[in-house]
């Protein structure tokens, strides 16, 4: 219950800071998907791979400045997670999340626009499972709730589309649990649509 509160909160929040937005500057509406390749770091006791995975979400970008910089709050799902050493097990942790980049056109002559963006996300977990080789699954416990880290992009912008990297570092810790210091890191190829 505490979860679901916490995500309509989240919702109508974006929501509302977006329609505020939309209502005073320039901007336009997008929408974004790509894909993951999930780890934890931090913790040098885990021998572990990355676990491959999905973003999907939307976003509205507005113009701060009559030159290149603009700000995007956006709203997404993303999975996230890790595979033990052996294979043997999946950690599958997905989130809802919303972020604030600021993000920067460089000027270019040509079709191709390239970019960088970064700002912080609070994220939401929404579900945490293990899954086992033999296809049994069952639910992780002591994740936390919330996370909170950093996202960094590059790419270039292509007429209304976007394609590009991504990186995504939790700042705070996966579990509770004095002896697992892992947080969420995140790298990942995406792709967005300006509308």
């Amino acid at each position: 219950m505490k979860k679901q509160l916490s995500i309509s909160f989240l919702l109508v929040a974006v929501t509302l800071i977006a329609s505020h937005v939309q209502a005073q500057s320039r901007g336009s509406w997008g929408a974004e998907a790509g894909v993951n390749f999930a780890n934890i770091n931090g913790d040098p006791d885990f021998d572990t791979s990355s676990r491959i995975g999905f973003m999907l979400g939307g976003y509205y970008k507005f113009q701060l400045t009559d030159g290149p910089l603009y700000l995007q709050p956006e709203l997404f799902y993303t999975q996230k997670g890790y595979e033990g050493a052996s294979g043997e097990r999946t950690y599958k942790f997905d989130y809802i999340a919303a972020a604030a980049l600021v993000s920067y056109y460089f000027s270019s002559e040509k079709s191709l626009t390239p970019f960088a963006k970064a700002g912080p996300y609070l994220g939401f977990n929404t579900s945490s499972k293990l899954e086992r080789e033999d296809g049994s699954k069952r639910d992780v416990e002591g994740v936390n709730d919330i996370e909170m880290g950093v996202i960094l992009r590059a790419g270039v912008q292509i007429d209304q589309f976007e394609v590009g990297l991504r990186l995504s570092q939790a700042v705070t810790k996966l579990a509770d649990d004095d002896d697992f210091d892992a947080k969420n890191f995140v790298f990942g190829l995406f792709a967005g649509i300006n509308f």
